[in-house]
């Protein structure tokens, strides 16, 4: 039977600024200069679209993490990061390693990352150049390794609290350059790919809706939340970790692929060129013709590209269901395809989708596809007490309910 968490998993602290303070100052030994929170998201529908130029629905959830910092007066980055397990990751860095091998600990290779995300809001001007060493504190409530964006949502809190001092931290100019400055660092410094869209979702959504995030233009939009069609979100999982460095790698080189696809064909992104699919996979077999040995496969390439433009199309649908309150339209756009199964990595984790439905979920898809074995739950608010009852017993089952954006606390 799953370990049962206790319930300050689900809900983050009546007194945040309480508790984040206390937590700081027994990692620092002084006050933070500046104290924030970023929540949770769940993503709906769009997963790993975000270089093609898609769509993608993020919810925000009640769980949040809470950062807080303060400078130093070294060249010491010093973090200290508190999961909702009660787990303790401890680690330092400086900005001057950051082009050094990473070490293989969790602790090393985390430490890196949130060491690139100083360093990228010093380059983007969030943080002044004189910065050199930071205090940096966190504590999460949201479950690791579920598919809820855990280090998402704690980068959109290291980011605001260290934007903390701007006047301007809640126009959504800056926002949108926090988000930038986010999935940038992500990229650059994460071991596995970044969903550019939480971070977009936790800094400059709505919590008591849906969000529809456009990468091609870059907007958000609201979308009625299933809670108002009389359904209940939950996420559910077998084993609360990520999944293999391997499936990381595979998102990596599809990422990479489409990025070089885009810039062959002249164009930000290949959502905006006609007959993508098609002119890609002839641009592929061409260079396998020439004997470039680094082409993908071609039906390899076609199958990335037909999951982009199947996930994106899926997303709008899905928003234009919720928008109309048609439950069964919404069903069918997020029910799993045929070729939902083609690449390992982006697998809907079959088994625990149809246990899912089984005991009472209209419709069940993967949670964090490449990233978390989870599936996304969406139960008719009638059977969601059988559902968690049933689902409970061997599994870990997190109800997600609406959420806030991303805040300074103090």
């Amino acid at each position: 039977m799953a370990p049962t968490l206790a319930p300050r998993v689900w809900l983050c602290p009546m007194n945040v600024q309480q508790e984040m303070r206390a937590a700081h100052a027994h990692h620092a030994g002084c006050a933070p200069d500046h104290v924030a929170s970023a929540p949770a998201t769940v993503v709906v529908a769009g997963d790993g679209v975000d270089n093609y130029g898609g769509a993608s629905i993020i919810g925000l959830a009640q769980q949040r993490v809470c950062a807080a910092v303060n400078r130093r007066s070294d060249d010491v980055i010093s973090l200290q990061f508190m999961r909702a397990d009660g787990q303790v990751l401890a680690a330092t860095s400086t900005l001057a390693a950051l082009n050094a091998p990473t070490g293989g600990t969790e602790e090393a290779q985390l430490a890196h990352r949130i060491t690139g995300l100083i360093h990228m809001l010093i380059h983007r001007q969030v943080l002044s150049r004189e910065t050199t060493g930071m205090n940096i504190s966190v504590v999460s409530h949201v479950p690791h390794g579920v598919g809820l964006g855990e280090i998402a949502a704690a980068e959109a809190a290291i980011t605001l609290a260290c934007a903390g001092a701007h006047d301007d931290v809640d126009a959504p100019p800056l926002r949108t350059k926090l988000a930038d400055v986010c999935a940038q660092s992500a990229t650059a410094y994460a071991t596995s790919s970044p969903l550019k869209a939480r971070y977009t979702a936790a800094l400059r959504g709505h919590g008591a809706t849906l969000n529809l995030v456009e990468q091609a233009d870059g907007s958000v939009t609201q979308v009625t939340h299933p809670e108002r069609l009389g359904l209940r979100m939950f996420v559910v999982a077998k084993d609360p970790a990520p999944q293999p460095d391997a499936y990381a790698d595979s998102m990596r080189r599809r990422q990479e692929f489409i990025e070089a696809a885009a810039t062959n064909f002249g164009v930000a992104s290949l959502r905006q060129l006609p007959d993508a699919t098609a002119r890609v996979v002839q641009w592929v077999e061409a260079r396998h013709t020439v004997g470039d040995s680094s082409a993908p496969d071609p039906q390899r390439a076609r199958e990335v590209l037909q999951r982009c433009e199947d996930e994106t199309a899926r997303a709008l649908a899905a928003a234009q269901a919720l928008r109309s309150q048609q439950i069964d339209a919404l069903v069918g756009a997020l029910s799993p395809h045929a070729g939902d199964a083609a690449d390992e990595a982006l697998a809907t984790p079959a088994l625990l989708g149809q246990l899912a439905c089984e005991c009472g979920a209209s419709v069940a898809r993967p949670a964090a596809p490449g990233v978390s074995q989870s599936v996304l739950a969406l139960v008719p608010a009638s059977k969601a007490e059988n559902f968690t009852s049933r689902m409970e017993e061997h599994l870990l089952v997190i109800p997600v309910t609406t959420g806030e954006v991303g805040r300074i606390e103090v």
